[in-house]
């Protein structure tokens, strides 16, 4: 059978967003293996594919075909340098001709304002030659029941850059109003974030670690909705059609890093925020600009709709 490689972003909610490519690979006959260092302990929600971590040599993909979500990182510069030896497809969320050089036939430049999801489907679509789909052949676990717990509302508080985070004050002032409604939080993390969440047991407030993704994809998918920052799990909730909230501090990235599967509510600061290159109000405070209000007012109306249209 012939192999084929996707060679993800380092984040996991990179490596989610481009199992569209492996759906699409495995369709077209390939064996395919999926190179990222998160999703190995997601590898049983998709039994028909192969998950490693990144290898320590590039040289290792010559035996495949690959597709590379380029993220401007040495381990991607080095991958398409290696092109004249390698079957490579570049998918390139942003480019420009001066920092990556000219395209290549099969290389593909991002539409910025429709999500990820809907640029790498429509990229290999047309590479492919096949009908647009979003499907990743994820396999839900036979045990697991949809929206199992009607009431339970995940909050994730955290991302891979401190930056984006809304504050944790808000997020629990948030809770505290949820919680008066009847409805259970659940905060979830990483064991390295413990320290971060130190104050919210003592609130009264559940904290659930995750050693792995298919634990944490469990836990959302029998949950009944998602709030946090933009982030992998935002991204795992969305591919798990769980309704979800996602506080950002940017509107215009958020057109291409949007969830793309179940649409999510995105709060942002509004753009007429100054952000001047000398005065980077909006950039730098954005959280201030988000009350808590607003995203409550965004839940009570989302939840609402959701309960009506499912029960």
């Amino acid at each position: 059978m012939k192999k084929a490689a996707i060679i993800t972003a380092s984040g996991f909610g990179d490596g989610l967003i481009m199992l569209i490519a492996a759906s699409y690979l495995e369709k077209a006959g390939y064996d395919v293996t999926v190179f990222n260092n998160h999703l190995s302990s997601f590898a049983k929600w998709f039994p028909s594919l192969h998950f490693e971590n990144y290898p320590v040599n590039e040289k290792t993909y010559l035996d495949y075909f690959c597709i590379l979500q380029n993220d401007n990182s040495q381990r991607s510069k080095v991958i398409i340098d290696l092109r004249k030896d390698l079957n490579l497809s570049v998918f390139y969320p942003s480019y420009s001709l001066e920092k990556h050089g000219a395209l290549f036939q099969n290389d593909f430049v991002f539409d910025q304002n429709i999500s990820m999801v809907k640029n790498v489907a429509q990229s290999c679509s047309k590479l492919l030659k096949q009908e647009l789909s979003f499907d990743t052949n994820i396999k839900i676990p036979t045990d697991l029941i949809y929206r199992k717990y009607p009431k339970k509302i995940i909050i994730h508080a955290t991302s891979g850059d401190p930056n984006r985070n809304w504050p944790l004050s808000k997020y629990v002032n948030l809770a505290i109003k949820i919680k008066k409604e009847g409805l259970s939080l659940v905060f979830i993390s990483t064991p390295k974030e413990s320290d971060y969440f130190k104050d919210l047991r003592k609130k009264g407030f559940e904290l659930v670690g995750f050693d792995s993704l298919s634990d944490l994809a469990a836990l959302i998918y029998e949950s009944s909705f998602f709030i946090g920052n933009e982030s992998g799990p935002s991204h795992l909730a969305s591919l798990l059609n769980i309704p979800l909230i996602v506080i950002s501090n940017n509107q215009k990235r958020m057109r291409l890093w949007q969830p793309g599967w179940q649409k999510a509510a995105i709060i942002a600061p509004y753009s007429i925020i100054p952000n001047f290159k000398s005065f980077r109000l909006r950039e730098k405070h954005w959280g201030t600009f988000i009350p808590v209000f607003k995203v409550l007012r965004t839940f009570e109306r989302c939840f609402s709709d959701v309960q009506l249209s499912v029960f």
